[in-house]
């Protein structure tokens, strides 16, 4: 935070010291003589004139200094707001790596074509064949504690960086996470226990498909898929 600060107070003080120099030039021209048409070539150029001219070229050097350090201080930000995205993203598809963990027998990398791959309808099928009232695969917990935890989360810091990057990541990208996080699916997700009040009774099979409308699945994948690919753009 201090050095974030530090950086701050030197883009302010640049943003002032310009205008104060090619405003204290422009006094100079007014109240000065800067050209003395007596002599020829650059010797007509007065004391007055090159001083004018230097606080000039200072005013420029400072301007462009201050515009280099806001853009860098933009990219920064970014740079920032994309890796916490990237972090929400990851955790959201999380336990979808761990349903296709236990269908393979081995883990997914957290990308595309992880969602590509749940999009299968074959995938689909086996995936509601999940008794989620058990642990999930290489003691990773409750099938339900997984969901949950990786759905609240995710939608958590979505949220966070909507606020607080507004105006620093771009409109699409900003489209895609709300896509995401109101999506009926995730709400779904977010109150299945231990996080909500939702009850899961023992004596019926738990599945994908009977906590959620089936048909909504896709739809919250493709959303998925969306922000990944936005975020591939770079």
């Amino acid at each position: 935070m201090g050095a974030q600060e530090s950086v701050l107070n030197k883009m302010d003080l640049l943003s002032f010291i310009g205008p104060s120099l090619a405003f204290g030039g422009a006094i100079i021209a007014i109240i000065g003589n800067t050209w003395d048409n007596r002599l020829t070539g650059w010797r007509r150029i007065t004391v007055t004139g090159w001083a004018a001219a230097m606080v000039a070229l200072a005013a420029l050097a400072i301007s462009l200094a201050s515009a280099w350090q806001t853009a860098q201080e933009t990219k920064a930000r970014r740079a920032a707001a994309i890796a916490e995205i990237e972090i929400a993203w990851k955790g959201l598809v999380a336990p979808f790596g761990l349903m296709l963990w236990e269908i393979d027998g081995q883990q997914s990398n957290p990308d595309a074509a992880l969602i590509e791959r749940m999009l299968e309808d074959q995938t689909l099928q086996l995936v509601d064949q999940i008794d989620l009232r058990g642990e999930a695969p290489h003691h990773h917990g409750l099938w339900t504690e997984n969901i949950c935890r990786s759905a609240t989360t995710g939608y958590q810091e979505l949220r966070r960086a909507q606020t607080i990057y507004v105006g620093i990541i771009d409109a699409d990208l900003i489209t895609k996470m709300k896509d995401v996080a109101t999506d009926y699916m995730i709400q779904v997700m977010m109150i299945l226990p231990p996080c909500g009040e939702m009850v899961l009774s023992m004596d019926h099979p738990v599945r994908l498909q009977s906590i959620t409308n089936f048909r909504e699945l896709p739809r919250y994948l493709e959303s998925l898929l969306a922000l990944r690919n936005e975020l591939d753009k770079g």
